[in-house]
């Protein structure tokens, strides 16, 4: 019989062998004498009336042949490209690419330092949206309205001002809804020209990479000063005012440590009690290949895992929500914890490479791909002076996922990871089709090690198999 290549297998214990199969999700364990049933079934030319052999085969283990398991890849993209149609879409508004903070893992780099100048006016950007859209659904089969995130650079600053309340205007009143992406530091002087739109507003996102000394030391303005104070005082402002706000923490193995402490001070603010709060942890990547020296997924789940599990700890750490610092391991903790949420196999690694991601530059051009803004490789066209896509380079985006990409290092794990970052892909090789899972494999064995004692306690092991 055909053992399906989307598998992963990893030796928990002296008697106990794990088997994923990310084609189907199945996870299950088995003991030493079950493994060697198994190898009797891959080695058989047919599978035996057992009732080991029909429980692989429901579990889709195994197959007639490499031709019904492919078919059965195809079905399954099919089936998610259903799925990533109901995705929402969203048009991200850059009015500067100018930012007076100085973090050291910005993926825009020096892009920020460059001065303010934005040649389109509020009413160019809301008609490129327009057109846009109308470009969408007759071509991608766009359904709902999208929403718009405004982003920078920094786009909350006295220079933006005019531009940023326009679009917000206008764009709440042709049914609109919006997210901002700010550092925080001047939303005060935000907070009255945001607060007749707040039922428009999905959320504000604002990052706060943890206590004070940390945060300042990640995040200073150019002269170096400290942010903190300032940023977490406009968050109360925000909160108080009835905005929704979104914290991010960007995390890495420098400031994980801090999170305690970040937890006492929002649980001593009151914030986590608040319905317009809400806050939650991500990794810094580097998907622009600037050389940021990160530790691999399973690194750092390895450090904060810990943390969040410590009973010490666990209550007061509960005010974040980790589900991004999983990637490649995402379907996995699910699993194993038996989570709610609902994980589905990863085909396209992106919003960018389901076509449900369109920045708007301040310089005219549309980039697919929020983090390639002001990279003319990732312009698939303009939306002023004239709207023109270039539709081929649109279809480029969208033939990224993993039934194109070819990576023999990988193929067990495709549906976990999508392919990897796509403008890594563009930044590393000087095309779209790369690989770029990032060690995905070595990820998922090590985090199999981080959870091996909930594995070997959990239900995947049935005796009567």
């Amino acid at each position: 019989m055909y053992l399906t290549k989307y598998l992963i297998t990893h030796r928990l214990h002296s008697d106990a062998t794990i088997f994923i199969n990310t084609l189907s999700g199945a996870m299950d364990v088995f003991s030493d004498d079950q493994l060697g049933d198994v190898q009797s079934l891959i080695d058989s030319e047919q599978l035996p009336d057992t009732e080991l052999a029909h429980y692989m085969q429901t579990r889709q283990y195994f197959f007639e042949s490499e031709v019904e398991e492919h078919q059965r890849f195809l079905a399954l993209r099919e089936a998610m490209r259903v799925v990533e149609r109901e995705e929402p879409t969203v048009f991200v508004v850059s009015p500067t690419y100018s930012c007076f903070f100085k973090c050291s893992y910005c993926y825009e780099g020096d892009l920020t330092t460059q001065g303010h100048h934005c040649a389109v006016a509020a009413a160019d950007f809301l008609k490129g949206m327009e057109l846009m859209e109308d470009f969408l659904r007759l071509h991608l089969q766009l359904r709902d309205k999208p929403y718009i995130t405004f982003l920078g650079g920094e786009p909350l600053q006295p220079k933006t001002s005019g531009l940023v309340t326009s679009v917000l205007a206008e764009g709440a009143h042709r049914g609109y809804q919006f997210t901002i992406i700010t550092n925080g530091f001047l939303l005060d002087s935000f907070i009255e020209k945001l607060v007749p739109y707040a039922s428009a507003l999905k959320y504000i996102q604002i990052t706060v990479d943890g206590p004070g000394v940390i945060h300042d030391g990640r995040r200073p303005l150019t002269n170096n000063s400290g942010t903190f104070q300032r940023i977490t005082d406009n968050i109360e402002i925000a909160l108080n005012a009835g905005l929704p706000i979104k914290m991010r923490t960007n995390l890495d193995l420098a400031n994980v440590d801090g999170l305690i402490d970040l937890a006492i001070f929002i649980r001593e603010k009151g914030w986590d009690e608040r319905p317009n709060f809400k806050s939650y942890l991500a990794p810094v990547e580097d998907s622009t290949c600037r050389g940021l020296d990160l530790a691999r997924e399973d690194a750092l789940l390895r450090a904060w895992l810990p943390l969040k599990e410590n009973s010490k700890f666990r209550e007061v750490l509960s005010v974040f929500d980790d589900s991004k610092l999983f990637r490649a391991t995402d379907m996995l903790e699910a699993n194993i914890m038996n989570s709610p949420r609902k994980v589905l196999p990863r085909f396209s690694y992106c919003a960018a490479t389901k076509g449900k991601s369109f920045v708007f530059g301040p310089e005219g051009n549309i980039y697919q791909c929020l983090r390639g803004v002001g990279e003319l490789r990732t312009s698939i066209g303009t939306f002023w002076p004239t709207f023109h896509i270039d539709k081929e380079k649109v279809n480029r985006w969208l033939q990224r996922d993993i039934t194109r990409i070819e990576c023999s290092s990988c193929t067990s794990v495709a549906t976990l990871q999508g392919g990897g970052c796509a403008l890594e892909s563009l930044t590393r090789e000087g095309k779209l089709e790369a690989c770029t899972c990032g060690g995905a494999r070595e990820v998922v064995h090590g985090y199999l090690e981080l959870r091996r004692d909930k594995l070997l306690q959990s239900a995947f092991v049935n005796d009567s198999r």
